[in-house]
């Protein structure tokens, strides 16, 4: 009901501001008022919950496709990471009354998949990882920006708690882009 205005008010206390004196205008809004902006949370929601379904589908792919054992290995961390992160996401957008909506991945992740589902090997692995490099530093660009703008506390938590996992990951990448672009670690599946 709350979405229909755009809007929600949560009051923490009814506690009125008792240091405004009479005749005078307070300058700020009692501290206990907040104003949550719906639909920028919605949406800051949303593209992180598109971006777990990329990263899900990109990690399965690696676990399946990937030529090295550590790029394998790495699709399935990431696959089950982000799935786990998914679901504390759905349950937050439940528990407030958020709507997500799934959409479509960006032109260039897109691409990628297309490509990944297409390639093997070495090949496979190289598109991989410059991918998951490139798009955890901006997705982390881009929750780093909204942190600052959630008003809801859990969305904010929520994005506090991902920000590490990503940068781990994008950090995984990265060393494993420069690692596997000399040597072939292979192990032979099964």
């Amino acid at each position: 009901m709350a979405s229909l205005f755009g809007a929600t008010v949560a009051v923490a206390g009814a506690q009125e501001r008792r240091d405004a004196r009479p005749g005078l205008e307070a300058e700020q809004p009692p501290i206990s008022e907040t104003v949550v902006d719906t639909e920028s949370v919605e949406s800051i929601l949303g593209k992180i919950h598109s971006v777990n379904q990329f990263e899900i589908e990109a990690g399965q792919l690696a676990a399946e496709r990937g030529e090295d054992l550590r790029v394998r290995r790495f699709g399935t961390l990431l696959a089950r990471d982000h799935r786990l992160s998914d679901g504390k996401l759905v349950d937050i957008a439940r528990a407030k009354g958020y709507r997500l909506e799934l959409k479509p991945p960006e032109r260039e992740d897109a691409r990628l998949l297309e490509s990944l589902r297409d390639l093997r090997g070495a090949e496979f692995d190289k598109a991989f990882l410059a991918g998951m490099d490139r798009g955890h530093k901006k997705v982390m660009d881009l929750l780093t920006e909204s942190e600052g703008r959630l008003e809801d506390p859990a969305a904010r938590r929520y994005v506090a708690k991902v920000l590490p996992v990503l940068h781990q990951h994008f950090l995984v990448a990265a060393r494993l882009r420069i690692e596997t672009s000399g040597s072939r670690k292979t192990q032979p599946r099964g």
